[in-house]
């Protein structure tokens, strides 16, 4: 263990924006690894789980985060893990980096590979969706990012529910997914239309208000010219 915790102290100075954690921060990221790797001895993965992951938000580094990452699929968490697990590559390469640590990266890019086939996916069909609108999206509870909202959706296995809102009306699903399975899930949007903004609404009344004073005007003019039409039939009528 002692051997292990020194390796991981060896890459801490590559972490997150190539900043040297301070000597506070490396003594309590090696507490909590130490720990995360006695939690997961005692088959305690949960434990672990919290253990390493604050240990690797104090020093990102390729073995810490390779922990982190293979727990989280140990978990069933495939999506969290394999990000994690992808993050590896972008810690800069210290000059003092161990064989271990180089070993680490090399781990965690094959486990990456290895879990991707597994992950789930689910294709989302809105219907109906009136043009111009785009859905709101969450997955567990968790917002999709907008730009990613109708593209597939990556999830973990197991139960998983989708709720999309558009317009404040809301629709959801649930799905049951097997390793690796992609399925499709409708979600209807009928009848929901965009909700005018208060710069349209002033638009289309002045616009409606426009037409609406032409068309009055012009009621008034083809009125008054009948009467005075009238009028002149009247004063040239012999019988009058």
């Amino acid at each position: 263990m002692a051997v292990l915790v020194a390796m991981v102290a060896a890459t801490w100075p590559s972490t997150a924006h190539g900043a040297e954690p301070s000597a506070t921060k490396l003594e309590s990221a090696r507490a909590l690894y130490k720990a995360g790797r006695e939690a997961e001895r005692a088959g305690d993965l949960k434990t672990a789980l919290e253990k390493y992951r604050a240990a690797d938000g104090l020093a990102h580094t390729p073995i810490t985060a390779r922990e982190l990452g293979l727990t989280y699929i140990a978990l069933g968490q495939l999506v969290e893990g394999r990000e994690v697990l992808l993050s590896v590559a972008r810690i800069p390469t210290s000059a003092y980096e161990s064989d271990k640590a180089a070993e680490a990266r090399a781990d965690a890019a094959k486990a990456a590979e290895e879990v991707k086939p597994r992950i789930c996916t689910v294709v989302v069909e809105y219907r109906n969706l009136a043009p111009g609108l785009v859905p709101t999206v969450l997955v567990n509870g968790v917002e999709v990012p907008e730009a990613a909202a109708t593209a597939p959706l990556k999830v973990n296995p197991g139960r998983q529910r989708i709720m999309a809102e558009v317009e404040g009306v809301q629709r959801a699903g649930e799905l049951s997914l097997a390793e690796g399975e992609t399925r499709k899930l409708v979600l209807d949007f009928r009848g929901v239309v965009k909700r005018l903004t208060p710069g349209e609404t002033r638009s289309r009344v002045f616009v409606y208000g426009g037409f609406g004073t032409a068309a009055l005007g012009a009621a008034v003019g083809i009125g008054t010219g009948i009467a005075a039409f009238a009028t002149a039939s009247k004063l040239d009528c012999p019988d009058n």
